[in-house]
């Protein structure tokens, strides 16, 4: 028996980490426009060159694996070179390949430029067809993320697998998912005990509520989320924190300060931390607590999983940290 199945696309990303003396001179960086320009045709130095497991699936489900519980990864990836070497990530992690599906062709990829501590990321994307296995276990724990807006069928036939045997239903509806419209993933959303999003997702997903600034839209987003079904509405807001609403009480919390190299995966270690913290049995006060401190660990490594905490890491950082958490709003 699995603690928990995660499911969704694997990657592999490679992290260009631009040299800040020899960069800068031949970058401009626009902050007001949220532009970062180079030279056409010139040649950027290189400071490091990293290599790291990516899709929020997977690195939500070493996250879970880091905080002790046994997780099974029900994914597709190809049989390139970049695909053996996800593959391996992976089982260094400790995951089951049980439900790995390895398909002729590509595998997903990213390479992500790291500069000043923020990262500009170019994707390629590989379509993959996924299907509900026969022998899909009812793990007491499921989270899902990122697997897109073609598979509506697959989102109905899960959604009534975990509604009929009573699974706990973590769901990070992400821009591939949202871009298909509500009635796609609107399914998995009514199954969840735990929906994960971003603020522009928050309003990609519910559309314009006013000012996603104001503490009043942020409330009322949380509860529109919420009026879907989850026990657990969370909306992370980058270096501004993260809210939830557990049904009765809305809570902010601020980031755990750290110092930053790079923000891959922030939203990932949060949801690993705060989910995890839910399994353990904790509060969502909590849980916000686990999931601040988690995503900051995250942020001071290169890539999504390296930073990833064990729950002792975690108990041991707020021991020292004990008037950190989360405020009522």
């Amino acid at each position: 028996m699995y603690d928990v199945m995660s499911v969704g696309d694997t990657t592999l990303d490679c992290f260009l980490t631009l040299s800040a003396d020899e960069a800068d001179l031949q970058c401009d960086v626009k902050k007001h426009e949220t532009e970062i320009c180079f030279n056409f045709g010139s040649k950027i130095p290189v400071a490091g060159l990293d290599f790291s497991l990516g899709g929020n699936s997977a690195n939500v489900a070493v996250g879970l694996t880091r905080l002790g519980f046994k997780v099974g990864h029900c994914t597709i990836y190809g049989d390139d070179l970049v695909g053996r070497i996800a593959g391996e990530k992976l089982e260094s992690e400790g995951l089951s390949k049980e439900f790995v599906q390895i398909e002729p062709g590509l595998t997903s990829y990213s390479t992500i430029i790291n500069y000043q501590k923020e990262r500009t990321i170019l994707a390629k994307k590989e379509i993959r067809t996924y299907k509900m296995p026969d022998n899909f276990p009812a793990s007491r724990y499921v989270y899902i993320s990122s697997l897109g807006p073609r598979y509506a069928d697959f989102y109905k036939e899960i959604s009534k697998f975990i509604t009929d045997h009573k699974i706990f239903l973590g769901y990070n509806p992400a821009p591939l998912e949202l871009a298909g419209g509500l009635g796609t993933y609107e399914c998995l959303l009514k199954a969840a005990h735990l929906v994960f999003v971003n603020k522009e997702e928050a309003v990609q997903m519910l559309g314009d509520l006013g000012n996603s600034g104001d503490l009043p839209v942020i409330r009322k987003m949380l509860g529109k989320i919420h009026s879907f079904g989850p026990k657990y509405a969370v909306i992370t807001d980058g270096i501004n924190g993260a809210y939830c609403f557990d049904g009765s009480s809305y809570f902010h919390c601020d980031i755990f300060p750290v110092a930053a190299v790079e923000a891959t995966g922030a939203g990932d270690g949060f949801a690993s931390g705060f989910m995890g913290a839910i399994m353990h049995g904790q509060s969502a006060v909590e849980a916000m607590r686990w999931g601040m401190v988690n995503s900051a660990s995250v942020v001071t490594k290169i890539g999504a999983v390296a930073g990833l905490l064990t729950s002792y890491e975690i108990e041991e950082k707020l021991k020292t940290s004990s008037r950190f958490g989360p405020e009522q709003i």
